[in-house]
């Protein structure tokens, strides 16, 4: 099974072994869209994927069942060549905030095969709602288009056009239709995510690695010097004014982290024009010191988490990262969004 709206990562992040992670972490739960490989697959050689577009796409769909448990009907074969967008459901507060590209959003998915009308998956009535970046570059297009621009508290359906809505897998199966895919969202909450942290600065207590911050925000963690701490240590470094992360949050972090000791980064979000890094906090999706370690900080808030072996990745190698490491990292915490029912 695939994770079908993210963008494979361009680097390791903090969770897992780099070879076991060739894309985003997610947790096979309710919370996380999976593809079926024996449902859908890349292959387009189908005896019909050379139908011909359909004129009106909406026309042929129709959102039936409770609105917390809605399916799509679909008058199938349906394919599209542009990805096309229909608000059916309106906001009860007319000032609602408008989705921009780059906010965290939080929404349930439903998402139907146009060529079969089959559903290929869906959030609504899992325990968590879906959380992720409305950038291009973590997420794929066909959703960026559904919600950017659109007001929060939407219900949009979307006819995604194939190049919108890639869909690779490491099987060939064949397919019915090119590929288009029909799309139901329920927009629920947007936070633009902060540039880096913003408060009050706090001085590093004795005992911890120096932090420098360049012009933009990046960490420079110094060397720490004596043992490591045998418990998980969370330390601010600049106050945030923003709401506190609880359990089962989306939130969305720029980071830098250095084996105890050391003052080369293991890895670093602020590199490479990365887009902040998104995850469920509590859901097992990152080592268990950031699921703990960040319940509780106010967005806007940096923090050192100084993570012993057994919060990180206890005597397993990783990579640079020695076996029986403890490891510190800078985090920013730019945005969240419940996600959690």
């Amino acid at each position: 099974m695939r994770h079908l709206l993210h963008r494979p990562a361009r680097s390791p992040r903090p969770g897992r072994p780099a070879s076991r992670r060739p894309a985003l972490a997610v947790t096979a739960g309710a919370a996380a869209l999976v593809l079926v490989l024996s449902g859908c697959g890349d292959d387009s050689s189908g005896t019909d994927a050379d139908q011909p577009e359909t004129s009106d796409p909406f026309s042929q769909v129709e959102v039936v069942g409770e609105p917390d448990a809605p399916t799509l009907e679909v008058d199938a074969p349906l394919s599209v060549t542009t990805t096309d967008v229909k608000v059916i459901d309106e906001p009860e507060d007319a000032d609602a905030p408008v989705v921009a590209e780059g906010d965290l959003v939080s929404m349930d998915v439903l998402a139907v095969s146009g060529g079969t009308g089959d559903t290929l998956q869906s959030t609504y009535g899992s325990p968590t709602q879906l959380g992720l970046l409305a950038d291009p570059g973590t997420t794929v297009q066909g959703l960026v288009t559904g919600v950017v621009g659109q007001q929060v508290g939407s219900r949009v359906l979307v006819a995604v056009a194939p190049e919108d809505f890639p869909v690779q897998t490491p099987q060939t199966s064949t397919t019915t239709g090119d590929g288009s895919v029909v799309l139901l969202i329920d927009i629920e909450g947007a936070s633009t995510p902060l540039e880096r942290a913003e408060g009050e600065e706090v001085a590093v207590p004795e005992g911890l690695p120096s932090v420098e911050r360049a012009e933009d925000g990046a960490p420079t963690i110094g060397a720490a010097e004596g043992d490591p701490p045998t418990e998980l240590r969370v330390e601010t470094l600049v106050q945030g004014t923003g709401e506190p992360v609880a359990e089962g949050d989306t939130v969305a972090v720029r980071y830098s982290g250095v084996v105890w000791g050391e003052t080369e980064p293991f890895d670093s979000a602020w590199v490479d024009d990365r887009p902040p890094f998104v995850f469920a906090v509590g859901a097992g999706q990152v080592i268990p010191a950031w699921d703990q370690g960040l319940q509780g900080v106010p967005v806007g808030s940096q923090v050192m988490v100084v993570a012993p072996p057994d919060t990180a990745y206890g005597d397993n190698e990783q990579g640079a990262i020695p076996a029986g490491s403890t490891l510190v990292f800078v985090v920013d915490v730019l945005a969240a969004v419940p996600t959690a029912r």
